[in-house]
């Protein structure tokens, strides 16, 4: 039995028979700590210096009415259970004694006190039952309002009834009352077939349901949440509401995205990608390292051949001075093949991340790029020698000439200086092509017949065949005039033989053929071929 013997008890009756019959019976059952007043006013005095934990209250009083002290009583002590004791049995005057929060009425019968214990206990029972769960409501609605993650109770049509201030922030509305005031189905979800898809799902599952939607904000953002609901039902099995948890994962679901961007991202380069561990050893390679080492012949156990042979040591002095070098760089020959590595120190994991580059092709392009420029100064310099060279040719030719003409034809020497004048024209043309090489000098087309142009330069270029190479003619008749350089068509020739004379083994024929040929092209023009 529960000990009541610490009970401060108020009691208010002016009549001092039933005060005495009250009191004598108090301290009998509970040996409790009495306070006896006659009128409101004195207890109304007293209540405003101590507290109780019960009140006896007489409805007639000398001073005051009985339901009147009751409603004082209670709004200055709400948490004091007031049990009313009346004279009247008058069912009007108990109903609106409960309805001011008496918490429990007795009529004045024979024999009353003897009840009055047990009312008593009822009372404090009831009250201590209240209080406690007052205190659990308290608790619950600080848990339900400082919870981080969304906490709702939402109607079956798409109205919520209860949301939490979490909720209501992260749907970014200002109050409860705002929100409370949404269309969940219109308003919220962005595809609202989706509210309905959600209701069914949770009134087909007793446990309920998790589920991914995306969300409109009251300023018409999009948020991702993720939502737990539940559905709660009546006595009768009817859908009463529901009720769950709404977290935000926008953040997350971006950040789950660009961790698959990023996880995918070395299976997708076509660099080659290795984590390695702080004594070198490879923990991991993309497919890109594996196509180069079945390129190479090698295989996926291989892979140490294609990585610096100072790994080991590489990876330790790395990681050690992580802080002031973080990066290295390193070039690999495999197989012909040259590989650019970058090895990145990640000191707080004791791993090296290493990408490399297969950069064979970009050093050739390189070693072109540098052979052009070289051809290039080559050919500032030749311009310049043929310029100036080609200034004393033109001297000797003049002179030649002069020579020519003061001698005449029937001199003996009059051949003799035509070959040299010959020989300087020749030369000048060299000059001209040397010209030409390096971009100094333009080329003159002229009109010509195709096969003299050859017979004279075939006439030159004979003497230069190595033994054992014949060149033979198969010259072409009524060939059309043509137009082009002479000279530049002299050099095109001279590299064609010199090409076909490096093909022969030690002897062979070079036939050079010309001939006329003329077709319709798809476009309806007609083309010349020779």
């Amino acid at each position: 039995m529960k000990d009541y013997s610490d009970l401060r008890i108020l009691v208010v009756e002016d009549d001092p028979d039933h005060a005495q019959l009250l009191t004598h019976r108090l301290r009998r059952e509970f040996a409790a700590d009495l306070t006896h007043f006659a009128t409101a006013t004195a207890a109304l005095a007293v209540l405003e210096q101590f507290s109780f934990d019960l009140i006896l209250l007489d409805y007639s009083l000398p001073d005051l009415n009985g339901l009147e002290l009751l409603r004082r009583c209670r709004a200055a002590h709400p948490e004091v259970p007031v049990l009313m004791i009346t004279g009247q049995g008058d069912e009007r005057i108990a109903v609106q004694a409960m309805k001011l929060g008496a918490s429990d009425y007795l009529v004045k019968a024979k024999d009353y006190s003897a009840a009055v214990p047990h009312a008593i206990r009822r009372t404090l029972e009831k009250s201590a039952l209240q209080r406690r769960l007052g205190e659990t409501e308290s608790r619950y609605q600080r848990l339900v309002q400082n919870a981080l993650m969304g906490i709702f109770q939402a109607a079956p049509e798409g109205r919520f009834l209860m949301a939490n201030e979490a909720l209501v922030k992260m749907l970014g509305y200002n109050s409860e009352e705002e929100l409370l005031t949404v269309d969940i189905r219109q308003d919220l979800f962005l595809n609202p077939e989706e509210f309905d898809e959600l209701g069914r799902k949770v009134a087909e599952r007793e446990d309920g349901c998790d589920a991914v939607y995306t969300l409109r904000k009251k300023d018409g953002t999009p948020i991702v949440v993720k939502k737990s609901a539940r559905a709660v039902r009546d006595a009768e099995g009817r859908l009463s509401h529901l009720e769950g948890f709404m977290q935000d994962i926008t953040q997350q679901q971006r950040a789950e995205s660009e961790s698959r961007r990023l996880a995918n991202f070395p299976k997708l380069s076509p660099h080659f990608i290795l984590e390695l561990n702080e004594w070198g050893g490879v923990r991991y390679f993309n497919p890109a390292t594996a196509e180069f080492l079945q390129s190479c012949g090698k295989t996926t156990e291989e892979v140490y051949a294609i990585l610096p042979p100072d790994l080991a040591d590489l990876c330790r002095d790395m990681l050690a001075a992580a802080a002031t070098a973080p990066v290295l760089h390193r070039e690999v020959h495999v197989e012909g093949r040259i590989i650019f590595y970058e090895f990145h120190a990640i000191a707080d994991e004791r791993i090296i991340h290493a990408h490399g580059l297969d950069v064979t092709e970009q050093r050739e392009l390189e070693q072109q790029l540098q052979q052009a420029q070289q051809l290039e100064s080559i050919g500032r310099l030749a311009g310049g020698i043929a310029h100036d060279f080609n200034n004393l040719l033109m001297g000797i030719i003049g002179y030649a000439s002069l020579i020519k003409d003061e001698l005449g034809a029937q001199d003996r020497h009059y051949n003799d200086i035509c070959e040299i004048e010959n020989a300087a024209q020749r030369a000048s043309e060299i000059t001209r092509q040397l010209l030409l090489y390096s971009r100094r000098a333009a080329g003159q087309p002229v009109e010509v017949n195709l096969n003299d142009v050859i017979a004279v330069a075939l006439d030159a270029l004979s003497h230069g065949l190595p033994p054992g190479v014949r060149l033979r003619q198969e010259l072409g008749d009524d060939l059309p005039v043509v137009l082009l350089d002479p000279m530049q068509f002299h050099q095109v020739l001279s590299n064609l033989i010199d090409n076909a004379c490096e093909a022969m083994s030690q002897e062979g024929e070079i036939v050079l053929q010309t001939y006329f040929s003329e077709r319709q092209e798809s476009d309806g023009k007609l083309a010349a071929y020779f």
